[in-house]
């Protein structure tokens, strides 16, 4: 029988801030600490359980045909305690995104808006839980996240992106192992010609990715406007021609096609510099 609520917790939040203290290499006695490795499996459990409870929500009203892709994963102990360094005041048990899950959809943004609301109320959040980075990104990355909190549990994010977004992200990760894991967080890399990398894959994001969503939504807002129109909704008048739209719709498919064949490639390249650098 599927679990109602997410696992509860172990531990108190004085045993979770000390782990927190001794990740960030402060001294701390061994008896107060719980054992990393049990810590990190109960905030698997719980992106597991968050997982479970979106995979069995209904997305066809939402999203028609594209089925959504769902992966949940625990922070790693490096990239933690980078986080808990970089952020000296904040205690273990307060960081969001320890338990994990992504949500990948070909999707509009309109639909990327819907996703992220249904999935905070399907776990009884409000608009407070959702949090837009589209427009305020982060090295780049441009996602929308909805935070979860369970009472007597712990804390888990959703990161809602749509294909393109998700495909950006990838190709990020791979770049971050090749020029340095710094420029997640706004850091320049270590030369300059690795820096103008850096940008160009940042001004791909903010600027192509971004630019080929707009379009896609624009253009399905002009289909959905054409079905009220012959529902008799809307004056047909204030409709474009279909022909036209279909016509811009497909050449914008296949743009985003090509985008995300491109980026693939550059991911391929990032993975075969990452693994010279290992030979060396």
């Amino acid at each position: 029988m599927e679990d109602a609520q997410p696992p509860a917790r172990p531990w108190s939040r004085r045993q979770l801030a000390n782990l927190g203290k001794s990740l960030r290499g402060r001294p701390v006695a061994a008896e107060t600490l719980p054992p990393y490795d049990d810590v990190m499996a109960w905030y698997n459990d719980i992106a597991t359980w968050v997982q479970r409870q979106i995979e069995n929500m209904d997305w066809s009203p939402l999203l028609g045909d594209a089925q959504p892709l769902l992966v949940s994963r625990p922070k790693t102990i490096d990239t933690l305690q980078q986080k808990l360094v970089r952020t000296p005041d904040m205690q273990l048990a307060t960081v969001q995104d320890i338990a994990g899950v992504r949500f990948e959809a070909e999707m509009s943004l309109d639909e990327q808006d819907a996703v992220a609301e249904a999935i905070a109320a399907r776990f009884g959040h409000g608009p407070e839980s959702i949090h837009d980075l589209r427009l305020d990104p982060h090295s780049g990355y441009r996602a929308v996240h909805v935070w979860l909190r369970f009472e007597g549990s712990g804390r888990a994010e959703v990161q809602v992106r749509t294909h393109l977004q998700g495909q950006w992200a990838n190709l990020f990760e791979r770049a971050a192992d090749v020029f340095g894991r710094q420029i997640r967080y706004d850091e320049p890399a270590a030369d300059p010609e690795a820096q103008q990398i850096v940008q160009d894959l940042i001004d791909l994001s903010t600027q192509n990715v971004a630019r080929m969503e707009l379009v896609r939504q624009r253009l399905q807002r002009l289909r959905l406007a054409d079905d009220d129109a012959r529902r008799g909704i809307v004056p047909t008048s204030t409709v474009q021609n279909q022909a036209t739209v279909r016509k811009r719709h497909q050449s914008s498919r296949n743009s985003e096609r090509q985008l995300m064949e491109a980026m693939e490639r550059m991911r391929k390249l990032f993975d075969l510099m990452q693994h010279a650098k290992e030979q060396v």
